[in-house]
C-alpha cells in the first residue's frame, strides 16, 4: 500500500480488504495495537487528496472494513481518519464515488458502535464503545448535510450523485441511532 505503481497499490488495498477477516480473530482487542495502527496508517496514506481518485475510493472502502476490525485501536489514527473522510466529503462535487466511500466509513463506524451499545447490559457501561461517532458529530453532521444538499440539487440521472445521496441518508440514520 505504501509503495509501487497505482495498479499495485490498488491490488494491495483490495487484498487487505479481502483478507481483513482472517487477519484479526473475533476478538481484535487482543491483537497487538501496533499491528492494527500500522495497517490503519498504511490505508490512511492512500485516502488523501494526493492519491489518484481510483486509489482513494478503494482505500476508503478498505478503511470502512478496517474501522470495525481495528476499532479498539482507532485512537492513534482517529484525527487522520476524520480528516481524510471529511476532506473527501467536502470534495463530493468533484468525485461522488470517493465521497460516498468516505460516508460509508462513518456508516460502518456508527453501526459498529450501535452494536457495542446494544450489547451492553441495561445501565452498564457501553461495552467498549469509544463514542467516536458522538465525538465526531460537530464536524460530521454539517459535512453530511452539505453533501446531502449538494446531492439533492444534482441533475437527474446522475447515478454517482444518487448513490452518494443514498449513502448520506443511510449514514445519517446510523448516526442518529447511535447519538
Amino acid at each position: 500500500l505504501r509503495e509501487g505503481q497505482l495498479g499495485v497499490r490498488l491490488a494491495a488495498a483490495r487484498a487487505v480488504q479481502a483478507l481483513l477477516p482472517f487477519a484479526f480473530p473475533p476478538t481484535p482487542q487482543q491483537e497487538p495495537a501496533s499491528e492494527a495502527v500500522t495497517l490503519l496508517g498504511a490505508v490512511l496514506e492512500n485516502c488523501g487528496p494526493s492519491a489518484p481518485a481510483e486509489l482513494r475510493e478503494e482505500a476508503l472502502r478498505c478503511l470502512a472494513s478496517c474501522v470495525c476490525d481495528c476499532y479498539e485501536h482507532l485512537t492513534p489514527v482517529l484525527d487522520a481518519l476524520a480528516h481524510v473522510c471529511l476532506e473527501a466529503m467536502a470534495g463530493a462535487s468533484g468525485n461522488a464515488a470517493v465521497a460516498a466511500q468516505a460516508v460509508e466509513v462513518w456508516s460502518e463506524l456508527s453501526e459498529h458502535e450501535l452494536e457495542l451499545l446494544q450489547g451492553a447490559p441495561s445501565g452498564a457501561p457501553a461495552g467498549g464503545c469509544r463514542e467516536v461517532t458522538r465525538r465526531a458529530l460537530p464536524a460530521l453532521l454539517p459535512s453530511l448535510l452539505k453533501v446531502l444538499s449538494e446531492g439533492c440539487s444534482a441533475p437527474e440521472g446522475d447515478e454517482a450523485g444518487e448513490r452518494l445521496v443514498d449513502a448520506v441518508y443511510a449514514c445519517l440514520e446510523s448516526v442518529a441511532r447511535v447519538v
